[in-house]
């Protein structure tokens, strides 16, 4: 092709121009993808495409993830899980804190965060000694501990329960270093295991703490042995209609009757007799789960269910329906999460992630 029937290149008027003619034709303002020929271009020719913009005296509209008001409840959040907030609790919630508010304590205020509760983690003053973070998770737990009763397990919550574990290696050399020591006789590890088994319906080793786990098994020999001499029925037991049957309508007597709340032996069995779980339940007559319609609505409050029952909000964990539907309404499970008021999970990169494999 001749130099006279080739294309000129377009110059940073000519884009200019252009940008603007299609702002004016559109009423919700102008997105680049509207005009991808010129995308390249202006990239090009200006760095980026919002440098394109402000060359055409456009304004730049940046999307944000989350909103003041859904700031406002996951700054109560952190408080009401952690006790106390600072600015290294979360350095994503910061930087949008900082953003939408103008400053962190203004954003503390917006959300009627007490002074009492905000910690700045400034060095100590001259004279005081410094403490290490291992003396402060120490007297952490020894706070947690100061509020149980004696010889109980406490639960930690995620963020220390991390902490505890990066330092100390784990959960229970951390309550050792706090002083918490445990030597339960035969009768109390039984009763133990007989209120948890009362509580829930069935007994796993699970469900029980590791100290409890390792009692029990010094004790008895085994857990096997354990559940045996606190009189709990295992599960490794031939299951048949009526003892199925029966399950079902205790679990429904206790206001749970969902499968996810059931052991797995009865799930099992469930489905082996009667062909699937709803219908041995539909044989025991116990009402059946109605499944609605997936909305925010509904996903918003299923998140904070699970987070009020102390269950586990990680999109690994979540049954696969409500993380779908989360997904797919609000675009991720982190946005699902930040709409609820509820901190989600970070996920951790691996180690060797920015190392080129050879």
């Amino acid at each position: 092709m001749s130099k006279q029937g080739r294309r000129q290149p377009y110059t940073k008027e000519d884009v200019i121009a252009q940008i603007r003619e299609v702002h004016d034709r559109s009423e919700n303002g102008i997105r680049s993808a509207d005009c991808p020929a010129l995308l390249q271009t202006a990239i090009h020719l200006f760095g980026s495409w919002n440098n394109a913009l402000v060359a055409a005296d456009i304004p730049v509209v940046r999307k944000t993830w989350i909103s003041a008001e859904s700031m406002i409840v996951t700054l109560q959040e952190i408080v009401r899980q952690d006790g106390f907030i600072s600015p290294q609790s979360d350095a994503r919630v910061t930087r949008w804190a900082v953003r939408w508010f103008g400053s962190w304590e203004a954003a503390l205020d917006a959300a009627d965060i007490p002074k009492k509760q905000r910690r700045r983690g400034k060095v100590p003053p001259a004279g005081e000694p410094r403490r290490s973070v291992k003396e402060k998770l120490v007297e952490e737990l020894q706070a947690i501990l100061a509020d149980l009763p004696p010889g109980q397990e406490p639960e930690l919550p995620a963020r220390l329960y991390r902490k505890v574990y990066y330092h100390f290696g784990s959960k229970e050399a951390g309550l050792a270093a706090a002083g918490f020591h445990v030597d339960l006789s035969r009768n109390e590890i039984c009763a133990r295991l007989r209120e948890l088994a009362n509580k829930n319906g069935h007994l796993t080793s699970r469900m029980v703490g590791k100290i409890l786990y390792r009692q029990a098994k010094r004790h008895f020999g085994s857990w096997q042995g354990a559940l045996n001499a606190a009189g709990i029925r295992t599960r490794n037991t031939s299951w048949s209609p009526d003892v199925a049957i029966a399950e079902l309508r205790k679990m429904a007597a206790r206001g749970k009757t969902s499968v996810l709340d059931a052991p797995p032996g009865l799930v099992n069995a469930s489905r082996r007799l009667f062909g699937s779980w709803r219908a041995a339940q539909k044989a025991a007559g116990v009402p059946t789960r109605q499944w609605t319609r997936w909305t925010k609505e509904t996903v918003v409050e299923e998140i904070r269910h699970r987070a009020a029952g102390q269950e586990s909000i990680a999109i690994s964990q979540v049954p696969s329906k409500l993380a779908t539907a989360a997904v797919r309404i609000f675009g991720s499970w982190e946005e699902a999460c930040t709409a609820a008021g509820v901190r989600p999970l970070r996920k951790r990169r691996p180690k060797n992630s920015g190392q080129e494999r050879k």
